[in-house]
């Protein structure tokens, strides 16, 4: 079971009140992996993820050829940006040793950042300065513009544009 206490070290909740913790851990389901296993697969529905403990590799298929790309280390945070732009997930995860993960689906992930300001916030914050970082295929998806915006104000309008549409 997903708990406040387990949310309140990750980096990205460090300046969530404890009552938008209360929300987001009783929503989050506890998925654990042992050494081997995968998260998700490329292409997959996504979901947004937060690594507990445990390691993660983020592998892509180039060519029909699996690469490890990155690794996620716990605190990490991912699966936001296909969520923000109704794309399958990018790319695939799996445990290079045990595993704890919270995960929220798409309706739970988008409520929460409509209803808890502070989490909105700090997903976009980290977004635009993450944006730089985004490869060359990303700037063509839609919704692109809003995530590469230099205005975090910009982006969370953007954002919240985008999810009442969604929802209708």
């Amino acid at each position: 079971m997903i708990t406040p206490d387990l949310l309140k070290d990750v980096p990205l909740f460090t300046e969530v009140p404890a009552t938008e913790l209360a929300t987001i851990a009783g929503r989050a389901a506890d998925i654990r992996l042992h050494d081997g296993e995968w998260l998700i697969h490329e292409g997959e529905a996504p979901a947004f993820f937060i690594l507990l403990s445990g390691r993660l590799a983020v592998s892509k298929s180039f060519g029909g050829i699996e690469r490890v790309i990155s690794e996620y280390e716990p605190g990490s945070f991912f699966g936001e940006l296909p969520l923000l732009l109704g794309s399958p997930a990018i790319a695939s995860l799996r445990a290079t040793k045990a595993s704890r993960v919270a995960r929220l689906y798409d309706h739970d992930f988008r409520e929460l950042i409509v209803a808890c300001p502070r989490l909105n916030a700090e997903l976009m914050r980290t977004m635009a300065a993450a944006a730089p970082l985004l490869p060359p295929w990303f700037s063509k998806a839609p919704c692109a513009s809003a995530i590469r915006s230099s205005s975090a104000k910009s982006s969370v309008r953007s954002a919240r544009c985008s999810m009442i549409a969604a929802n209708r």
